[in-house]
């Protein structure tokens, strides 16, 4: 564009110095401005016309497909992750059996065909961590005792969750650890690697078994900008 009004300032400049000389040698001002060279002139403004239509062309096609990536043209790739656990624990004060689960889900989308899903660690986290998961069923367990009892969960002590632990029989532990594909089919995953929560590599990578995984293409870091649209999409589940 600096090239283009450089070139046009210096025909208008040429322009302007031949116009008396001409007149002089041809004592015609009008007709020596017919000798001046506009070509050069009107040719760049059609280059200027042709590269604004270059231009309008390519943000018209790169508005199309930035339309065409909606959440239909992607949910095939984009998959809903479930971890956690769930238990039975029989408590024979009262011999009853208490079902408890803890747990939580998030989203992924397919990376490589083989059946590769790029998420957050904190969305597997329990499953990196099962001490934690047991935890949260043993909590969850007092406070449905608590409902019983009609007692409060901040008037207990040590000693009373030492009592819960030594009196409950906790049974048919089972962890949650499975991949939701759009088309609610079921899948459990392994996990390939995974970063911290709550840090700068709060990353992870899990895998299931399928083939021909439909990937979402990744976006060139480079060319990623401040204010960029950003799509976010999680598939519902077939019941």
């Amino acid at each position: 564009m600096k090239r283009q009004i450089s070139l046009i300032l210096a025909s208008s400049a040429l322009i302007y110095n031949l116009i008396p000389f001409s007149s002089v040698i041809a004592g015609n001002v009008k007709e020596s401005n017919k000798n001046v060279p506009k070509i050069s002139l009107t040719t760049s403004q059609n280059q200027l016309a042709k590269s604004n239509k270059s231009q309008i062309k390519l943000e018209s096609q790169v508005k199309s497909n930035k339309q065409a990536l909606t959440p239909e043209s992607i949910q095939a790739s984009v998959v809903k992750i479930q971890v956690g656990c769930k238990a039975e624990v029989y408590w024979a004060n009262n011999k009853k059996t208490y079902y408890v689960s803890t747990g939580g889900s998030g989203s992924g989308f397919f990376v490589s065909q083989d059946g590769k899903i790029a998420t957050n660690a904190h969305v597997i986290d329990i499953v990196q961590n099962s001490d934690k998961c047991l935890q949260n069923l043993f909590e969850n367990f007092v406070v449905q005792l608590a409902e019983d009892y009609n007692f409060k969960l901040n008037d207990l002590d040590k000693d009373d969750f030492k009592y819960f632990v030594e009196n409950s029989q906790p049974k048919r532990i089972k962890h949650i650890q499975k991949v939701v594909l759009s088309n609610g089919r079921e899948l459990p995953f392994k996990t390939i690697v995974s970063g911290f929560s709550g840090t700068a590599k709060d990353v992870a990578v899990i895998k299931i078994d399928v083939r021909n995984a439909p990937i979402l293409k990744l976006a060139d870091y480079n060319n990623v900008r401040v204010l960029d649209s950003v799509r976010d999409h999680t598939p519902i589940s077939k019941k």
